[in-house]
């Protein structure tokens, strides 16, 4: 089952972060679900918004959703692996690891060749679940696609994963420039 990204290592993260940052939601979109895995962007003057699809907007890219917090229109403050989108919704944060300096497992979509080592792929998936509140988001290790997000820079080695259909794989985001406005 995909689970979209999970940030793995992160360069320089410290303990009292867990290497992320909180950001507020774009409040002309709070009606709209965000998945722990999924890739956000960053606009300056709104904040976060869910990426639908990281391939067409891999240079928009500014990180991966980890968590988020609110307040429901009962005035109780709530805490989730994703963002419910429900109306009434304020005060609306999310945790967001940045994909500068980042390394993340995710699910691959075919088996794992060590020539995969290096190349840049695809990402397919475009929604998650409401019961886990994770991303379906997949690497598609295997097709090299027209504008790859994120490149293959390992594998989750543990003598099963290795030969397994759909490993957990270790990869890198391609871009690194609207990342740094939340670095």
């Amino acid at each position: 089952m995909a689970f979209g990204f999970r940030p793995t290592e992160t360069s320089g993260a410290g303990y009292q972060t867990g290497g992320f940052v909180e950001v507020p939601i774009n409040p002309d979109n709070v009606a709209v679900d965000i998945f722990n895995g999924e890739c956000v962007t960053y606009t300056t003057a709104k904040g976060i918004d869910r990426l639908t699809n990281p391939v067409s907007n891999a240079a928009t890219t500014a990180g991966v959703l980890v968590g988020a917090r609110w307040v429901d229109s009962n005035s109780s403050p709530k805490w989730g692996q994703m963002y419910d989108g429900a109306a009434g919704n304020t005060e609306i944060f999310a945790f967001v690891a940045p994909v500068r300096d980042t390394i993340f497992r995710v699910q691959g979509s075919a088996a794992y060749a060590a020539a995969q080592v290096g190349v840049s792929y695809d990402t397919s998936g475009t929604s998650g679940s409401t019961t886990t509140g994770n991303s379906d988001l997949q690497f598609t290790n295997g097709t090299v696609g027209t504008h790859p997000p994120c490149t293959l820079v390992g594998i989750l080695s543990d003598g099963v994963n290795d030969t397994s259909a759909t490993p957990i794989l270790l990869v890198r985001f391609v871009n690194g420039a609207i990342q740094d406005i939340l670095s």
